[in-house]
């Protein structure tokens, strides 16, 4: 049974499938699609429309009025004007995990907030598929942390965006790292981007004050000018060696060392 190898399913498409209006039919259509972009298939297909025929068993005007479904709910597309005609890897899920992406979203959302405008479900959205980017694969634990700092923290996207983006400058991708930073926000009541960027350009103008005090003076050593006999600085380390003469009296040996 497992010699013909297995199709990885989304959870987020068996949980919302129904919510899409996705009919069985289409969701194993969907199926089918995953399996030949994750491990190729054993199909001779060039046609979409021809894939499914085979691997769902319909006759051609029942396939191809299943592509013209499910490209006309935002499930599939692709960047031939005939979907069907197109070759199966060429066929995007792509308007379907955005939709998926979409609705995961507004359930991070406190029951109160899911009746928000759109605007603020999409930036939930965009919250989600960059962490989804940069850490390729989250955890049930790490989308229940953006929960967190969504819900009970109530930070906005923007501002945990900004903080992936300082956490990402700091080479320190974790999400321990990014939860210090808006605890730190919040111990200094730093709630809007405005804030935020008035604190950091204050702390850099501190560290650049506290470098200037840090520095130790320029010592520099001076010798007569060969051009005008006037004392000129010299940039080079003194080396003083104790003279082997009788009395104990120090000479200076400046001028042999580079």
């Amino acid at each position: 049974m497992y010699l013909r190898g297995m199709t990885q399913v989304p959870n987020l498409l068996l949980d919302y499938y129904k919510e899409l209006t996705m009919s069985e039919q289409e969701l194993v259509a969907v199926f089918n699609i995953l399996r030949y972009q994750q491990k190729g298939s054993e199909s001779k297909s060039a046609a979409f429309s021809d894939y499914l025929m085979e691997c769902l068993k319909l006759s051609r005007s029942d396939a191809q009025s299943l592509i013209f479904n499910m490209v006309s709910k935002g499930f599939v597309a692709t960047d031939h004007a005939d979907s069907g005609k197109v070759a199966p890897d060429s066929v995007s899920l792509l308007p379907l995990y955005e939709k998926l992406t979409h609705l995961f979203s507004r359930d991070l959302l406190s029951p109160e907030q899911k009746e928000v405008p759109d605007d603020k479900i999409n930036q939930t959205a965009e919250l989600v598929s960059a962490f989804e980017r940069i850490f390729n694969k989250l955890s049930p634990f790490d989308y229940e942390k953006l929960r967190d700092w969504l819900n009970n923290d109530g930070w906005s996207p923007e501002i945990i965006l900004e903080a992936l983006r300082q956490a990402s400058l700091q080479r320190k991708l974790n999400f321990a790292y990014i939860d210090r930073i808006l605890l730190n926000w919040q111990m200094n009541q730093l709630d809007t981007l405005d804030k935020i960027k008035a604190s950091e350009d204050a702390f850099q103008r501190r560290q650049v004050l506290r470098q200037q005090a840090n520095q130790p003076a320029a010592q520099t050593n001076s010798k007569p000018s060969a051009a005008s006999g006037t004392l000129k600085p010299s940039n080079k380390p003194v080396l003083i060696r104790p003279d082997s003469s009788k009395g104990g009296k120090k000479k200076r040996y400046d001028d042999i060392v580079e």
